[in-house]
């Protein structure tokens, strides 16, 4: 059966040229086609050019199309990858300076723009509509809240994928262990995952991984600088280690979930913890990480308007850390594999709703995903980081369901920068009133927030 994989947010500068180098080099997806989507022409004919001149030098069986209109290109999709990031990151970083003006330093601990959550909602129903039994890959973040929501609204089949936990392979080489001969059992919702299970041929990893914290760690952090995206090898991930009994892993060292408000009070308490330029999330740090996709996007824009550059020689001719191929290739043609993969709870993690999208290694083959979790998270793990996370997650998840802005105003009082109600509630109008931010205030405009707004005003009236 032939398939039709449908990429969006194909104008990415790396990830959709990994996915491209990712499907010309699997032998069991010849023949496929697939149709590229982005509302950006230029980036879009870029990408289109660079796979077609892949597939010519490679000699594979793929075709490559393109199309801005999304609905056109889902009609009859076996498979949908979500790469999209609504407005860009330039909107997410005006958000962000907006909120910095009302004393939230880095914006509030919610990586969750309404506009994302919308689109991904969106992108739900058209497949709904269009491909209902097609497999959406959401790679895009936020990955519990939108794949929780998307499934809970439509039905439709999806998988969010994260490569996060493969920096645990980070830990190993620092142990002087081969990542590759390292098992790693990791469980709970994603950026907020926790190795249950750490070995080496069958034998327990944590009790090595405390003698180098105590014996090595000391001389090592005296001169470790850390580079952005280093933050696996952070000192958070000792100190979550003795604080919860289990190692963090990948991005749940540098998220901002509830329960580690301390590591992101200011620049200078990020830099002591992630090393200069405050990691991945930091002033520096992000500002690095945009350094590195303008030059990649420029390295992309190059090498398509230069038909004499080979791409198989200017590109990583090799497979990607990311799963979504692999996945893809498992669920056609019945290949049984182990995945890190976030899908719907039913009982994998006990306590969660069964429609709460968690992440768990699970079996995957042309049946779907079945969890294959043999170690529980411990009580406190559950109670202390699990909890807070998925009751977060919950807030947004209502928020975009009801329109009633009181979840979200819930979920900007708990944040840690948040000092009084009044400051909680006038930098979330203010976000609202936005003219960037016109969707927004348009889902949540009538009913609670229109009270809120009132009462807003009442206060500051004169007495």
């Amino acid at each position: 059966m032939r398939q039709k994989i449908v990429l969006l947010g194909a104008g990415s500068a790396r990830f959709a040229l990994q996915m491209i180098t990712d499907l010309c080099l699997t032998p069991g997806l010849a023949g496929a086609e697939i149709v590229l989507v982005d509302p950006d022409e230029a980036r879009l004919g870029w990408v289109l050019t660079l796979a077609q001149r892949l597939v010519n030098e490679l000699g594979v069986d793929l075709t490559f199309s393109r199309e801005t209109d999304r609905r056109i290109a889902l009609s009859d999709a076996s498979f949908v990858i979500n790469t999209a990031l609504a407005g860009g990151r330039g909107l997410m970083d005006q958000d962000r300076a907006l909120l910095e003006s009302y004393g939230y330093y880095r914006g509030i601990g919610v990586n969750a723009p309404h506009r994302q959550l919308q689109l991904m909602l969106d992108i739900a129903r058209d497949v709904a509509e269009c491909c209902p039994r097609a497999w959406v890959l959401q790679a895009a973040n936020p990955v519990p809240e939108g794949c929780t929501l998307m499934g809970r609204a439509t039905g439709i089949r999806v998988i969010g994928v994260c490569h996060g936990y493969r920096e645990v392979g980070h830990l190993a080489r620092l142990l002087g262990l081969d990542p590759a001969l390292v098992t790693c059992e990791a469980i709970g919702i994603n950026h907020c995952l926790w190795a249950t299970r750490l070995e080496l041929d069958g034998v327990d990893l944590y009790p090595r991984l405390h003698q180098w914290k105590e014996t090595v760690a000391p001389a090592f952090y005296r001169y470790w600088q850390g580079r952005h995206a280093d933050y696996q090898l952070s000192k958070v991930t000792w100190h979550l280690l003795d604080l919860y009994g289990l190692l963090p892993v990948g991005d749940t060292t540098r998220a901002i979930w509830p329960e580690v408000w301390w590591y992101h009070t200011d620049a200078e308490t990020k830099d002591r913890w992630y090393g200069p330029g405050g990691g991945w999330d930091g002033e520096g740090g992000h500002q690095a990480n945009l350094a590195w996709l303008s030059s990649s996007l420029a390295q992309l824009r190059a090498t398509a308007l230069d038909p004499a550059c080979c791409v198989s020689e200017t590109f990583p001719l090799a497979p990607s850390e990311w799963q979504i191929v692999p996945l893809i290739d498992s669920l056609c043609h019945n290949r049984r594999k182990v995945y890190q993969v976030n899908i719907p709870n039913h009982g994998a993690i006990p306590g969660l709703p069964d429609d709460f999208v968690v992440e768990v290694p699970a079996v995957v083959d042309a049946s779907g995903c079945c969890p294959a979790v043999t170690t529980p998270l411990s009580p406190l793990v559950f109670s202390g980081a699990i909890l807070p996370r998925w009751l977060l997650a919950e807030r947004l998840i209502a928020a975009m369901q009801t329109g009633d802005a009181r979840y979200l105003l819930q979920t900007y009082v708990s944040d840690h920068k948040t000092a009084s109600f009044d400051q909680a509630r006038d930098a979330l109008c203010a976000l609202l009133d936005a003219p960037w931010n016109a969707d927004m205030a348009a889902h949540y405009q009538t009913g609670p927030l229109q009270q809120l707004r009132e009462l807003q005003h009442a206060l500051q009236a004169p007495c």
